[in-house]
């Protein structure tokens, strides 16, 4: 082959890698973001390009954001933002530039992350087992004398009702009716309230008011407030464990007797969120 023949077959090759560069930087898909969820991992974006994609491709924004389509609908494609360690971008109303990643599916993706994040330890409706283990103490005053007696509480258990929204890295929060069934054949109704806060999606703290009243046995006792406070653990965004302290306190004057009844210990739970 000649200088020239060379020359020309070089050229060549340039011309067609500049060209692939070329097509592959104007491969951007130019889309607008309509809708948020409130943790940021379901995006609703635009774009008549978006008709190129399906489920299951990813498309990154930028460097360390990672988008799997989930749903195409027209020129709209729901993305789940799951792998996205960046969302700062994911705001409702922004133009933002995407595009399609060289893995083909999120397991690649998920294998080269540093982190796996939904900014999320726990949220909906929750169901719990409770068991706890107090000490109570009742006294007893008429003005003139005064006494008291301390003893375990027997528990047989504890059903809680509820709703949770445990962010991470963020205050969330946790509301609660609670039935508890004791050994004595007494029950109580508790409503209460936990501000928390998650400090990965396994782990969180918490801590709140309550309110207490029993419902048969010591009904006479009039409503009371009480604090709990303690940590969870999730083992995944649906199943956890938990375990607070927790003080209850109720009090009532029959016949010119007042009677002031406090419990507290440790509290633990088992709980489904969905």
């Amino acid at each position: 082959m000649d200088k020239k023949n060379v020359f020309i077959s070089f050229l060549i090759m340039v011309m067609s890698a500049y060209g692939q560069a070329s097509f592959a930087q104007g491969d951007a898909i130019p889309a607008e973001i309509k809708s948020v969820n409130d943790t940021k991992t379901k995006v609703l974006m635009e774009s008549s390009r978006l008709r190129t994609v399906k489920a299951g491709d990813i498309l990154n924004l930028g460097d360390d954001c990672a988008l799997e389509v989930t749903q195409i609908k027209s020129s709209q494609a729901v993305l789940n933002a799951e792998l996205c360690d960046n969302k700062e971008p994911l705001k409702k109303g922004n133009s933002v530039q995407l595009h399609v990643s060289q893995d083909k599916d999120s397991k690649d993706v998920v294998a080269r992350s540093p982190r796996l994040s939904s900014g999320i330890a726990s949220k909906g409706f929750r169901a719990e087992f409770i068991k706890s283990f107090l000490d109570g103490k009742l006294k007893v005053s008429d003005g003139t004398f005064s006494g008291s007696v301390s003893d375990k509480v027997e528990h047989d258990f504890g059903l809680g009702f509820g709703y949770a929204n445990i962010g991470v890295n963020t205050p969330g929060f946790i509301t609660r009716l609670i039935f508890t069934q004791y050994n004595n054949e007494s029950n109580s109704i508790r409503i209460d309230g936990s501000g928390t806060y998650g400090v990965s999606e396994n782990v969180y703290f918490l801590g709140g008011l309550n309110l207490h009243k029993f419902t048969k046995g010591a009904d006479k006792l009039d409503i009371g407030f009480g604090f709990q406070f303690g940590a969870g653990f999730q083992v995944n965004e649906n199943f956890g464990l938990g375990l607070s302290y927790v003080t209850l306190s109720n009090s009532c004057n029959v016949n010119g007797v007042d009677f002031d009844f406090e419990a507290k210990g440790l509290e633990l739970n088992l709980h489904g969120t969905f």
